[in-house]
């Protein structure tokens, strides 16, 4: 599907940012190969600024062998526009912690422009922003 894509790309309504990120990329490197270790090398940069915002330096080895080790490199692979939009949001998770509503929706709505899953990402500033009782998680999840 992507290689189809990239092959005849143009700018599009739908999720214009991810259209834009494949022009560009052509534009330098008419190749599809370099699409894919482009795309995996901005994957990487985005995993990496998480895994640090999240876990001390002691646990950064063991996160990224988590990634590796749960197949998520396929994910990664995979599912070029969801996982763009979903590293710009685990990295916006730290805003919702410091209080920086503009921040968290910037790179929602980038993520947005992507792929409209991250639509439902936006209401999650107010969702997680709450305390929630151990009883209420409980209930929430059986």
């Amino acid at each position: 599907m992507y290689f189809q894509e990239y092959e005849k790309i143009k700018i599009e309504i739908f999720e214009p940012g991810f259209s834009l990120y494949v022009y560009i990329i052509k534009i330098f490197f008419n190749s599809y190969e370099a699409f894919i270790a482009i795309s995996t090398l901005i994957h990487s940069v985005l995993i990496h600024i998480f895994l640090k915002q999240h876990l001390t330096q002691k646990y950064y080895a063991f996160g990224f062998m988590i990634f590796l080790g749960f197949s998520l490199i396929i994910l990664e692979t995979d599912l070029f526009r969801n996982i763009k939009s979903l590293l710009l949001f685990l990295i916006s998770l730290k805003y919702i912690d410091e209080q920086k509503p503009t921040k968290f929706f910037i790179l929602n709505i980038i993520g947005l422009t992507i792929h409209w899953s991250s639509l439902f990402m936006l209401p999650m500033y107010f969702i997680l922003k709450k305390r929630i009782s151990l009883k209420t998680s409980i209930l929430a999840l059986s």
